[in-house]
C-alpha cells in the first residue's frame, strides 16, 4: 500500500516473533489454535475451521508477521490446504490428521526459536 506521498504505508500490526502478537488478534487466535492442536485439545476439523476464521480476521484487519514468522505461519496454510476436513472428501495425496498436527508442532517448535 502507498500513501500519497509515495511512501510505504505498513499496518501498525507487524510482528516479527510470537511473543509479541496480540493475544486478541487473529495471529493471536492462529498461534492458540495451533497450540491447542499440539495439545490435543481439538481435532483437527475443528481446528481447520476455526484456523481459517481467524486467519481471516488477521487479513482483514490487515495484520503482518515478517518472516521467518510468516513462512512457518504458511507452512501451516500450506498443511490444511491438504488436510480434508470433512473425512469423506479424502483423496489420494491428503494428509491425517496425525500428519496435520505433526506439521503444526513443526512450526511451533521453529516460532518458538524466534
Amino acid at each position: 500500500m502507498v500513501a500519497g506521498n509515495g511512501e510505504f504505508n505498513f499496518s501498525k500490526r507487524t510482528w516479527q516473533r510470537p511473543r509479541d502478537v496480540s493475544p486478541n488478534s487473529g495471529i493471536g487466535e492462529q498461534l492458540t489454535l495451533m497450540r491447542r492442536l499440539a495439545c490435543c485439545e481439538i481435532d483437527g476439523a475443528d481446528f481447520a475451521r476455526s484456523w481459517y476464521a481467524a486467519r481471516s480476521r488477521s487479513l482483514e484487519a490487515k495484520e503482518r508477521v515478517r518472516p521467518p514468522f510468516e513462512f512457518l505461519l504458511d507452512r501451516v496454510f500450506f498443511a490444511l490446504e491438504d488436510y480434508p476436513i470433512d473425512p469423506s472428501d479424502r483423496e489420494d495425496g491428503d494428509i491425517t490428521e496425525d500428519q496435520l498436527r505433526a506439521a503444526v508442532c513443526d512450526a511451533l517448535v521453529h516460532l518458538d526459536k524466534l
